[in-house]
């Protein structure tokens, strides 16, 4: 996810559902994310907004309401937790813990290959996650270095019992030919944390 912007962009102050709009952080297929104040309780989150483009194609808002739905009901200390969906005058929306740090793939590009202690972690913390996705019935279907977050050590969540901890769940579902009964799939925006 980049931060492109352009005329999908909320202002800033915008309320969206409860969330006032700070800045943009990113722009991926579905959705664009802000950081926001969750006004209730005066904390940042990351604030998923469906795109505009997609509003009024059904499929895409089933998708998007499924999405914030399947987050929410996978727990592990790698994955950040899901706050809220829902749906106001702005568009539909899922509020996430919020994290702050660098992609894998902004990692890799400013200092080159990984070192091999933190690569195994990498790898070790994905394949982790990825299980207890598969158990909840979910398929992760885009595992790359650009959704694989890596937090600075100011949002370390302590009780992780590792450095690392995955973000979001977003999902893109394939057509139901392709899946297994019971079984959907998607793809969770995957993010590390240390």
């Amino acid at each position: 996810m980049t931060a492109r912007p352009g005329p999908h962009d909320l202002a800033s102050g915008t309320i969206v559902g409860g969330y006032r709009v700070n800045r943009l952080l990113g722009v991926g297929g579905m959705g664009v994310v802000y950081r926001a104040t969750q006004l209730s309780l005066q904390r940042d989150v990351a604030l998923k907004v469906l795109a505009s483009r997609l509003a009024a194609d059904d499929d895409s808002r089933l998708r998007f309401l499924q999405e914030g739905q399947l987050a929410a009901r996978v727990s592990h200390p790698h994955l950040v937790h899901v706050l809220d969906v829902g749906e106001s005058h702005q568009g539909m929306f899922i509020a996430f813990e919020l994290v702050e740090g660098e992609t894998l793939k902004q990692r890799i590009d400013r200092e080159g290959a990984l070192v091999a202690p933190f690569a195994i972690e990498v790898v070790v913390t994905c394949a982790d996650v990825l299980s207890t996705l598969h158990e909840s019935g979910i398929l992760h279907r885009d595992l790359k270095p650009a959704n694989i977050f890596i937090p600075t050590s100011s949002s370390r969540r302590t009780a992780a019992p590792s450095s690392l901890i995955w973000a979001s769940p977003g999902t893109s579902w394939a057509p139901r030919s392709r899946r297994r009964r019971g079984c959907s799939s998607g793809r969770p925006a995957t993010w590390l944390r240390s």
